[in-house]
């Protein structure tokens, strides 16, 4: 094959063009299979006619004449930078900035991969090229940094801060991709991100958000929220800069793209911050995120959702602030109607709305949310399980009605299921809603007994964990002291006499079931992100 490829090249560059697209795609192959004939075909004159085909082939010759120099470029630095010198960077930045072609891209990635020199000259453009240079080599600068692994070295050739130089002192139409680029940089990087922020990014953008195009604005919101989602304290910084009235400007008359970021951008900086979370409401969130409930997109209802949920943990004045805001209907919409990632943040959102407030707990109920609850009950993915029974438990908790009503919905044929199948998590809230379910009612009892629920209880008291046992004997204990008829299918079952004894305080038995069950999920979700 290798005596082969001068003629190969010859039809390259002379031959009729079907000879030539023939020619074409056997270089190509052969470049990608076997390394030694990247070095032929440079040789032989191989480059010249495939950075032609760049710049005036068709579609598909384009395509395979990238294929082709990438394969090369992958030899060696040597065969990268006669590449580079056969013209090949110019034609490959067209193809990649003005037609998207991938093919591009991976050329252009393995290019400065292997060639130190074509890295710095992007950078240099940035630096002293026309606006027109600069905007170019942010943008191909972001695609890079974002389909490989080269964003450490583009940080380290010096970029980052002409980057923000660029973003304080450029034009405006530059800017926008220079946020982007940013943006590309801290992906997947703890360590990247902080070196943006350390570089007075965040200031910048924040500028941005109050000044920049509407595109700027755009790429500012979702490099920030990149930025606050690994750190505490930047998100505590971004604040502390002065962004969230720009950002509820944007929440209430920017597009919709933008809406959408900022409706996640604000649920993050919420995030374990009662301090935060107080600004957010305080300055005016509410109604936007509501409004986006009922009139936004399919993303933005899922984000606003999410927001709101998190807005409301832990606190009854933000959790009453939220249901005032006119948030309950259109949540329980989303639960019924909307996309599954939009339902599972809404039935997340009433959750934690019904967490502990018996007020909020009857309005939810007669905004007909029982029987979507009831519904990702039966068919959500193992979150959606732990959301649903979570708030069915808090609906159940001390009204009879709501309970008898829960029941009547077919809500246990479920539950006794996902505690014989379900997670450790899932097994833990689906025993702390049946004791609630279960409560003072010889009715519920017998209906709890019957559903097939009480030898999946009898299994968790003798082979589960520690937390499993005692909320599955406390739903035991509770059953076997509502009617002489159920404690006798209790102990019949399996259960020891003396196990049914000595209960603790109702109060203290349920607090204990909560953060066992709280402690035992955390855990699971924290062993899903580790995982590889």
């Amino acid at each position: 094959m290798a005596q082969a490829i001068p003629e190969l090249v010859r039809q390259l560059k002379d031959g009729s063009e079907r000879s030539k697209m023939h020619s074409l795609i056997a270089l190509r192959d052969l470049a990608n299979s076997n390394r030694k004939r990247s070095a032929q075909i440079v040789r032989a004159g191989g480059l010249e006619p495939l950075v032609m085909l760049l710049k005036e082939g068709s579609e598909g010759a384009k395509e395979a004449a990238c294929l082709a120099l990438a394969g090369i470029a992958q030899d060696s630095e040597q065969c990268s930078a006669q590449i580079v010198s056969a013209g090949a960077l110019q034609p490959l930045l067209f193809m990649l900035l003005e037609e998207g072609s991938l093919a591009a891209l991976r050329t252009l990635i393995i290019l400065f991969d292997k060639n130190n020199g074509e890295l710095q000259r992007m950078v240099t453009l940035l630096k002293e090229g026309t606006d027109e240079d600069k905007s170019c080599a942010a943008h191909t600068l972001t695609l890079v940094a974002e389909s490989s692994e080269l964003a450490e070295k583009i940080i380290n050739s010096g970029a980052l801060q002409t980057l923000v130089t660029l973003l304080k002192e450029g034009p405006e139409d530059a800017k926008a991709v220079v946020a982007d680029a940013l943006w590309a940089l801290a992906q997947k990087n703890e360590n990247r991100s902080a070196k943006i922020a350390d570089s007075g990014a965040l200031q910048l953008l924040v500028i941005l958000l109050k000044e920049g195009t509407a595109k700027a604005q755009t790429s500012a919101v979702s490099t920030l929220t990149h930025l606050a989602a690994g750190s505490d304290q930047r998100a505590e910084k971004i604040v502390a800069t002065g962004a969230l009235n720009p950002l509820l400007d944007l929440l209430k008359e920017g597009s919709e793209d933008a809406k959408e970021d900022v409706a996640l951008m604000l649920g993050i900086l919420s995030l374990k911050s009662e301090d935060r979370s107080a600004k957010i409401v305080n300055a005016g969130a509410l109604k936007p995120l509501v409004s986006l409930l009922k009139e936004g997109s399919d993303d933005a209802k899922h984000y606003a959702a999410a927001t709101l949920g998190r807005l409301s943990v832990n606190s009854e004045l933000r959790g009453t602030q939220v249901a005032d805001a006119g948030a309950l209907q259109p949540l329980v919409t989303i639960l019924k109607e909307g996309m599954a990632e939009a339902q599972l943040s809404a039935a997340g959102a009433l959750m934690s709305l019904a967490a502990g407030c018996e007020e909020r707990c009857a309005q939810i109920f007669q905004t007909g949310a029982l029987g979507p609850l009831v519904a990702l009950l039966k068919q959500g993915s193992e979150n959606g399980h732990v959301v649903a029974i979570r708030t069915l438990g808090y609906l159940a908790c001390k009204s009879n009605h709501r309970s008898t009503r829960i029941v009547e919905a077919g809500v246990l044929p479920p539950l006794a299921r996902l505690l014989k199948e379900g997670s450790g998590a899932v097994k833990a809230f689906a025993v702390r809603t049946l004791c609630d379910i279960a409560a003072n009612s010889v009715e519920r009892g017998v209906q709890i007994v019957n559903s097939g629920a009480l030898q999946p209880l009898v299994a968790l008291l003798n082979h589960g964990s520690g937390d499993a046992k005692a909320n599955a004997l406390r739903v035991l204990r509770n059953l076997a002291s509502i009617s002489a008829e159920l404690r006798t299918r209790v102990v019949k079952a399996g259960v020891p006499v003396a196990a049914l004894k000595d209960e603790l305080p109702a109060a203290d038995a349920a607090a204990a079931a909560d953060a066992a069950a709280a402690e035992l999920l955390a855990e699971e979700e924290a062993s899903k992100v580790r995982a590889p």
